[in-house]
């Protein structure tokens, strides 16, 4: 047989399995050839990468293999009245949490170290959030004997309650420099939520009208300047 091969890292490998010969095209230097035995029967594994490899896990006298890829994932057990769940988690900050709720036992996987499970209580309802980021929080909220719940994400995050004629809004504020702004035309009253420092509202009309004048007083001057000509 002729190969062409391509790369440097790139190799032909030979490997024998009960007398059958197999022929493996290798491409990239931590490719490799692995022989697995379980209960007499004889597996190949083609493996990439200098962390992946064959894990053998035994439950309840059932074995399984896992091929794990990365040196922080790994295979973890967990055991819940009496049933036997298995978890492949990756990462290093990746856990089980296990969360009692009135006698309901409730399983969740965090990925990351600041992602939490967070109990909150409102008018005697348990509510469960799963909070990712130090910065999220839940808050509570009452508006006329009506209780309501942001989670907010980001320290400068707010809720601000504004009122308008007797109406009440909230507003969910995100940046320190976001702010509610109320501006009256004529009578009608506007609210404009503005994002920036130098974000502001401009009145159109006042430049507008002073524009007509200047025009209307050049109309009359060139008027005037073709009498006298005439």
């Amino acid at each position: 047989m002729i190969f062409v091969l391509s790369g440097p890292s790139v190799r032909v490998y030979q490997y024998q399995l009960e007398g059958v010969i197999m022929i493996f095209v290798l491409s990239g230097p931590s490719v490799r050839v692995y022989q697995y035995q379980l209960e007499g029967v004889i597996m190949i594994f083609v493996l990439s990468g200098p962390s992946v490899r064959v894990y053998q896990y035994q439950l309840e006298g059932v074995i399984m293999i896992f091929v794990l890829s990365g040196p922080s994932v790994r295979v973890y057990q967990y055991q819940l009245e009496g049933v036997i769940m298995i978890f492949v988690l990756s990462g290093p900050s990746v856990r089980v949490y296990q969360y009692q709720l009135e006698g309901v036992i409730m399983i969740f996987v965090l990925s990351g170290p600041s992602v939490r499970v967070y109990q909150y209580q409102l008018e005697g309802v348990i509510m469960i959030f799963v909070l990712s980021g130090p910065s999220v929080r839940v808050y509570q909220y009452q508006l006329e004997g009506v209780m309501m719940i942001f989670v907010l994400s980001g320290p400068s995050v707010r809720v601000y309650q504004y009122q308008l004629e007797g109406v009440i809004m909230i507003f969910v504020l995100s940046g320190p420099s976001v702010r509610v702004y109320q501006y009256q035309l004529e009578g009608v009253m506007m609210i404009f939520v503005l994002s920036g420092p130098s974000v502001r509202v401009y009145h159109w009309e006042e430049m507008t009208s002073v524009t007509v004048n200047r025009n209307n007083r050049a109309r009359q001057t060139r008027t005037a300047t073709d009498g006298q000509q005439t």
